[in-house]
């Protein structure tokens, strides 16, 4: 059942370093951004994988990847993979506080949630309640342990 605050798309607050934050639920313009970031990051392993490598294969295997992540969306086994990778939920948990939060940069986050353990807690929790009741993609035991 949906809490309240899930039904009303309100932020949850998580308190790092003694500090309230609030974390929205994601939009669908947080999870573009998300899905883009995936793509790139797709794309540059795909190149790693193939630098030094002149040939026209080495060539179609990168231009398949760039393919292949335009098509991404939140049910991509690439997106949800990444999801719940430690950078992954803490890209996610960034988009959701950036909202009310513009200065709090990637990096800044993920120093506090190294800082503070139990926040890390607690700020898992609050994206898992304000996203995967409102069916984001990120699956609630897997982001917690990312993040912590």
């Amino acid at each position: 059942m949906a809490t309240l605050q899930v039904m009303a798309a309100a932020a949850h607050v998580v308190r790092l370093n003694g500090v309230e934050y609030y974390a929205e639920p994601l939009r669908a313009r947080d999870w573009a951004d998300f899905i883009a970031w995936v793509g790139d990051e797709y794309v540059a392993a795909h190149r790693r994988a193939h630098t030094g490598d002149e040939t026209a294969v080495a060539a179609a295997a990168v231009d398949a990847a760039v393919g292949r992540a335009v098509l991404f969306t939140t049910g991509s086994p690439e997106v949800q993979a990444m999801a719940n990778t430690p950078l992954g939920s803490l890209r996610l948990l960034w988009l959701g506080l950036r909202h009310r939060h513009p200065e709090l940069t990637l990096e800044m986050l993920d120093d506090m949630l190294r800082a503070d353990a139990r926040g890390a807690t607690a700020a898992a929790d609050a994206f898992n309640a304000a996203n995967t009741t409102a069916g984001g993609p990120a699956d609630p035991k897997a982001t917690k342990a990312a993040v912590q």
